[in-house]
């Protein structure tokens, strides 16, 4: 058994580790917040990373056998998982969260819209009559 002290330094470093595989497996939260809703890979990835947190956190707290790592790693898990399904979920084009709505029903087969092409136009300066 570990020692008080020991117990509250280990939940954190597991804490710490999952906030690593999200940060590593993820783009930052304001990045998926900005993408449209229901992005697939998304919520691939989101899987992926909750998974892997579950496997280290549990692997971690049998091992220690301590209830406080897996706690401590399990909110931090449930909160990332949380945090960015909930993020993925919102559509700031149309600024409402869609629920569920699965890809086939998207209006694009990946749900990201591409944007309008944009056609360059060539600066003439007055004096020399070179252009960019």
């Amino acid at each position: 058994m570990l020692k008080p002290n020991e117990n509250l330094m280990l939940a954190a470093a597991v804490g710490a580790v999952v906030y690593g595989t999200y940060n590593i497996a993820l783009p930052s939260i304001a990045d998926t917040r900005g993408l449209p809703g229901n992005v697939p890979d998304i919520d691939k990835a989101e899987k992926t990373a909750t998974w892997g947190s579950v496997a280290v956190v549990s692997a971690i707290s049998l091992l220690a056998k301590s209830p406080e790592v897996f706690v401590v790693g399990g909110l931090m898990t449930i909160g990332l998982a949380w945090t960015y399904k909930n993020s993925s979920k919102v559509d700031n084009f149309q600024s409402q969260a869609r629920d569920l709505i699965s890809p086939e029903k998207s209006p694009t087969p990946s749900g990201v819209s591409a944007a309008p092409k944009m056609e360059s136009v060539g600066l003439t300066l007055a004096a020399s009559g070179s252009a960019f």
